[in-house]
Protein backbone atom coordinates (compact mmCIF):
# COMPACT_ATOMS: atom_id res chain seq x y z
CA UNK A 1 0.00 0.00 0.00
CA UNK A 2 1.44 3.42 -0.88
CA UNK A 3 0.67 5.13 1.83
CA UNK A 4 2.87 2.90 4.20
CA UNK A 5 5.94 3.08 1.95
CA UNK A 6 7.34 5.59 3.88
CA UNK A 7 7.05 6.01 8.23
CA UNK A 8 5.11 8.81 9.46
CA UNK A 9 7.66 12.06 10.47
CA UNK A 10 7.52 12.85 13.93
CA UNK A 11 6.39 16.53 13.16
CA UNK A 12 3.23 14.68 11.40
CA UNK A 13 2.61 12.76 14.84
CA UNK A 14 3.40 15.67 17.76
CA UNK A 15 0.80 17.67 14.74
CA UNK A 16 -1.22 15.10 15.21
CA UNK A 17 -1.11 15.16 19.28
CA UNK A 18 -1.12 19.03 19.48
CA UNK A 19 -4.71 18.93 17.24
CA UNK A 20 -6.10 15.94 20.15
CA UNK A 21 -5.10 18.01 22.72
CA UNK A 22 -6.30 21.48 21.50
CA UNK A 23 -9.76 21.22 19.59
CA UNK A 24 -13.06 19.41 20.64
CA UNK A 25 -16.47 19.34 18.20
CA UNK A 26 -18.12 18.38 21.09
CA UNK A 27 -20.31 21.17 21.83
CA UNK A 28 -21.29 21.10 18.22
CA UNK A 29 -22.28 17.44 17.46
CA UNK A 30 -25.97 17.96 18.82
CA UNK A 31 -26.47 20.44 15.93
CA UNK A 32 -26.08 18.05 13.01
CA UNK A 33 -28.92 17.33 11.30
CA UNK A 34 -27.72 14.90 8.34
CA UNK A 35 -28.37 11.32 9.24
CA UNK A 36 -24.99 9.76 10.45
CA UNK A 37 -23.37 6.30 10.62
CA UNK A 38 -20.93 6.31 13.01
CA UNK A 39 -18.58 3.03 12.50
CA UNK A 40 -15.96 1.62 15.14
CA UNK A 41 -13.79 -1.63 15.73
CA UNK A 42 -14.12 -2.89 19.25
CA UNK A 43 -10.30 -3.96 19.35
CA UNK A 44 -9.22 -0.32 18.17
CA UNK A 45 -5.85 0.62 20.40
CA UNK A 46 -6.05 4.26 19.17
CA UNK A 47 -9.34 5.29 19.02
CA UNK A 48 -11.54 3.44 21.45
CA UNK A 49 -15.19 2.41 21.21
CA UNK A 50 -16.31 4.56 23.81
CA UNK A 51 -15.94 7.60 21.46
CA UNK A 52 -17.74 6.28 18.66
CA UNK A 53 -20.39 5.56 21.61
CA UNK A 54 -20.07 8.74 22.75
CA UNK A 55 -20.56 9.94 19.20
CA UNK A 56 -23.28 8.41 18.40
CA UNK A 57 -25.46 9.94 21.78
CA UNK A 58 -24.45 13.54 21.12
CA UNK A 59 -25.58 13.54 16.92
CA UNK A 60 -29.38 13.55 17.08
CA UNK A 61 -30.51 10.02 15.25
CA UNK A 62 -27.13 8.64 14.48
CA UNK A 63 -26.82 4.77 14.50
CA UNK A 64 -23.29 3.14 15.49
CA UNK A 65 -22.28 0.11 13.58
CA UNK A 66 -19.40 -1.89 15.80
CA UNK A 67 -17.27 -3.94 13.73
CA UNK A 68 -16.09 -7.09 16.09
CA UNK A 69 -12.74 -7.26 16.45
CA UNK A 70 -12.15 -4.35 13.96
CA UNK A 71 -8.92 -2.91 14.62
CA UNK A 72 -7.69 0.80 14.00
CA UNK A 73 -7.52 0.22 10.33
CA UNK A 74 -10.53 -2.06 9.97
CA UNK A 75 -11.74 0.08 6.48
CA UNK A 76 -8.91 -2.22 5.28
CA UNK A 77 -8.97 -4.61 6.97
CA UNK A 78 -12.69 -5.04 7.21
CA UNK A 79 -13.61 -3.68 3.60
CA UNK A 80 -16.53 -5.59 2.53
CA UNK A 81 -18.61 -5.89 6.13
CA UNK A 82 -17.48 -2.22 6.48
CA UNK A 83 -18.59 -1.34 2.85
CA UNK A 84 -21.92 -3.41 3.26
CA UNK A 85 -22.75 -1.66 6.76
CA UNK A 86 -22.67 1.65 4.80
CA UNK A 87 -24.61 0.15 1.75
CA UNK A 88 -27.45 -0.69 4.21
CA UNK A 89 -27.29 2.90 6.28
CA UNK A 90 -27.59 4.34 2.78
CA UNK A 91 -30.59 2.56 1.20
CA UNK A 92 -32.70 3.12 4.43
CA UNK A 93 -35.08 5.76 3.40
Amino acid sequence: MAWFAEAPSTAGYLAQLNAIGGWTSLPWLRRLPQPTLVIAGDDDPIVPLANGRLLSRLIPGARLHVVPGGGHLFLLERSAETAAAVADFLDEP
